[in-house]
């Protein structure tokens, strides 16, 4: 289906349009929905014109004129805003699954010929061709579980050449069917044909940044703080390297131990820290003093063993937390922020009115983009699911089955129950 003219969405059950303040939604926001019950969307050349009852919305001069999807019955709700994935990464280490299930360390696992370092080989190894054949792929795996906005880390490759080209694709795949958000993870880990750490991060500030910055190649930058990446100090002086020349910041943080990563983070005014397995009420508060989004990704922990993250003291403490899948192909294993929803309901005791704000318009916030997505609002994108559900609860409740019946990305339906259908 093309894009039309107007488009209807009418007579949902419930629709969710997460309208609210525009700011990241914290504490009891999180769990206002703007739930319209017998509601519709108008639609006009993939921007929302009109929202509200059902009433109201059909008897409109335009709505006459509309093309209509009917949704008696079901629940309309923003697309998934997936605030944090490596969409290029390696194939699934199976082995290292498996050690990792028996309880074995990254330390062992990499002895084994594995980890980190075995799926950089691997990527370094495909061609540029494979590499954007695995992300288109991928990427129509997260259509079909509802998710229309989609960050994209590099990262894997770690020379000059390699990362371009990652951020080449993710530029590339943008607008193909979901909207990619390009993040440069050069900062990842210290590649092995790199005389130290000081010295690779002071490349990437010389060398790397104004490159993509001129480029216009990516608007995020990410650093791991932390045993496996960089020191606080290391992180602090590249932000502010990376601050200074222009670019938006993110921090990967806590993810094997407690760390000075939050601080860095908001001391460094980043708009999202990630991870966060091992925040402590310290953090939490600190985070609810600030802008900075805590973008958790518990679905990574289908893949491995280790600690879960302190949803619900973040957001007790008045945090803006965003979900996100963490998706890489290599260790974490779904791309489906339904499962991700699930599991922060069953395992963070996060409610289910929390899970869909902060995988809607919180993930928004992670991307500063929830002037264009994240909620069904009045000059906004069209980026809308309808849900073979009677209650958005069921997100949660049905663990492992796609709920999904259509995906509309700016006005267009992309995905119908079992197919892409652009």
């Amino acid at each position: 289906m093309t894009q039309t003219k107007y488009l209807l969405i009418r007579g949902a059950r419930q629709l969710l349009t997460l309208r609210g303040p525009s700011g990241p939604r914290r504490g009891s926001a999180l769990r206002d929905l703007g739930i319209i019950e017998d509601g519709s969307v108008l639609i006009s050349n993939g921007v929302v014109v009109e929202v509200g009852t059902s009433r109201r919305v059909e008897n409109l001069a335009e709505s006459r004129k509309a093309q209509v999807i009917d949704a008696t019955g079901q629940v309309v709700m923003p697309g998934f805003v997936d605030c944090h994935t490596h969409l290029i990464s390696g194939t699934p280490r199976m082995t290292d699954y498996e050690m990792r299930l028996a309880g074995a360390g990254e330390d062992a696992i990499r002895k084994a010929g594995g980890g980190f370092d075995a799926t950089m080989r691997e990527v370094r190894r495909n061609s540029p061709r494979r590499r954007e054949f695995w992300a288109a792929k991928a990427i129509r795996t997260f259509v079909r579980h509802g998710t229309t906005t989609i960050e994209a880390k590099s990262g894997y490759l770690l020379d000059q050449a390699g990362e371009l080209k990652c951020l080449r694709t993710f530029n590339t795949l943008n607008g193909t069917i979901a909207d990619i958000e390009p993040t440069y993870f050069g900062a990842h880990r210290v590649p092995p044909e790199s005389s130290g750490s000081c010295e690779y991060l002071a490349w990437i500030c010389a060398e790397m940044l104004p490159v993509i910055r001129s480029r216009k190649l990516a608007r995020f930058v990410d650093i791991h703080c932390g045993p496996d990446g960089f020191s606080p100090e290391q992180c602090r002086k590249y932000l502010a390297c990376a601050k200074q020349q222009g670019f938006l910041l993110k921090v990967h943080a806590q993810t094997k131990t407690h760390d000075e990563g939050v601080c860095v983070a908001v001391e460094g005014g980043a708009v999202s820290v990630d991870h966060l397995d091992y925040a402590n009420t310290v953090d939490a508060a600190l985070l609810a003093r600030s802008n900075t989004v805590a973008a958790l990704t518990p679905g990574i922990l289908l893949g491995k063993t280790g600690r879960l993250p302190p949803a619900r003291e973040l957001i007790d403490h008045g945090a803006a937390v965003a979900l996100a899948t963490g998706f890489d192909r290599s260790i974490a294993c779904t791309s489906n922020m339904q499962a991700v929803i699930a599991f922060a309901c069953a395992r963070l005791r996060m409610t289910p009115a929390e899970c869909v704000s902060a995988a809607t318009v919180n993930g928004a916030h992670a991307l500063r983009r929830a002037g264009q997505v994240g909620s069904i609002e009045y000059g906004k994108q069209a980026d809308l699911l309808i849900l073979d559900a009677s209650d958005y609860r069921e997100l949660s409740y049905w663990c492992g089955t796609n709920l999904v019946a259509i995906t509309i990305k700016k006005g267009v339906p992309i995905y119908r129950a079992g197919e892409v259908v652009v």
